[in-house]
């Protein structure tokens, strides 16, 4: 297979991927992890995981079982960090 060949083959493989019909997930019941909560707040996970995650007014995590009872997957609300993050506005001072 020339690398033209190649080229249009993986391009297909896109386009037949592309077309396939997605499952729309309604905001409320979108699940966030770690690294989504972090990018959305602009902070690394890291920071998310160690400063944000461990407030009590933050939104409680969903833990996802895994067969063996071990590493757990946290996962958040989406609407729900929106909300809390939202909530942290500051009203501006009149001058």
């Amino acid at each position: 297979m020339t690398p033209d060949q190649q080229l249009l083959h993986k391009l297909d493989l896109l386009i037949d991927h592309l077309s396939q019909p997605r499952a729309v997930i309604p905001p409320e019941k979108q699940l966030w992890s770690g690294a989504a909560c972090a990018e959305y707040l602009g902070v690394s996970t890291a920071h998310f995981q160690q400063r944000i995650a461990p407030l009590s007014h933050f939104p409680a995590a969903i833990e996802l079982p895994t067969a063996t009872g071990k590493n757990n997957q946290r996962r958040w609300k989406m609407v729900e960090v929106i909300r809390w993050a939202e909530s942290l506005k500051q009203e501006k001072k009149a001058a």
